[in-house]
């Protein structure tokens, strides 16, 4: 409407409507509900959607964007108790204990890289490296690329509440 846009994202059955203007979110919202009879919407500072919990904060013209609970159900579903400070030492792209995985182990870390890999895109971009990695070994995992990825999840145990700042403007967050 006018200079004034509106943005609808949508991902299967959830929207994430964002836009300047109140009532032009709030004229959305009613159109939308006058056609799906059931319509959750929820309002406010705070947003969880698809993994991701978005805190918009009105003073900076920021939004902070966290996958803590996400990593939380990552580390504790795989048992990660242990800390280090990198997500990956100096042997990432050396063949380490090249013993093979079997067959239900492999099935397990293809599942650990996948999730790890949509965390990366989305907000943890510092585990991006040791995470492609470990996609170009899918098909012949071993027991070195498991323990690389265990240390990209103890990585993600000691570094929960890192998240992704996006601000509007030339400055950063204050």
């Amino acid at each position: 409407s006018g200079d004034e846009m509106t943005t609808v994202i949508v991902y299967v059955d959830d929207l994430l409507i964002c836009g300047p203007v109140e009532q032009h979110i709030e004229d959305l919202i009613e159109y939308l509900q006058s056609k799906f009879k059931k319509l959750t919407v929820h309002r406010g500072k705070f947003h969880s959607y698809l993994g991701m919990m978005f805190d918009f904060d009105s003073k900076s013209d920021a939004v902070v964007i966290k996958m803590s609970g996400y990593i939380a159900d990552l580390v504790n579903d795989y048992e990660i108790t242990k800390t280090v400070t990198t997500p990956a030492n100096n042997n990432l792209f050396k063949e380490t204990n090249v013993e093979p995985l079997s067959e239900r182990e492999s099935k397990t870390l293809h599942t650990i890289v996948a999730k790890l890999l949509y965390l990366a895109t989305r907000v943890r971009f510092e585990i991006m490296l040791a995470v492609n990695y470990l996609t170009t070994r899918v098909n012949k995992f071993n027991k070195g690329d498991w323990e690389k990825a265990m240390r990209v999840l103890e990585y993600l145990n000691g570094s929960q509440e890192i998240g992704l700042t996006l601000c509007i403007g030339e400055q950063g967050p204050t």
